[in-house]
């Protein structure tokens, strides 16, 4: 395994680590959160038990988050069909896969 290959491991393990620690520290709970790239964290925000919004351009994502039964917008997060101060928490989280 040559340098890069071992900075790439050592950096998705960090992210991960990091990202866990975070949803153990968030209390998100009866919240209005705007999630934007609906993704895993739409998932987990909507297992902590928050009222989700999500917003996204991919059709792909939007239909497979579909089952969570959650409002989604198809738009991108610069033309927001939002009045100003709608939610108490936006969200946006990314995450290189490898």
């Amino acid at each position: 395994m040559d340098k890069a290959q071992r900075a790439s491991k050592t950096y998705f393990k960090d992210a991960e680590r990091v990202q866990e620690e975070i949803w153990m520290n968030i209390n998100v709970r009866g919240k209005v959160v705007l999630d934007i790239g609906i993704g895993e964290s739409t998932q987990k925000l909507t297992e902590l038990g928050a009222k989700v919004v999500g917003v996204d351009t991919n059709l792909q994502k939007i239909t497979n988050y579909k089952k969570l039964g959650i409002p989604i917008f198809v738009c991108d997060f610069l033309n927001f069909p939002f009045q100003k101060q709608v939610a108490d928490l936006v969200v946006f989280t990314s995450l290189s896969t490898r």
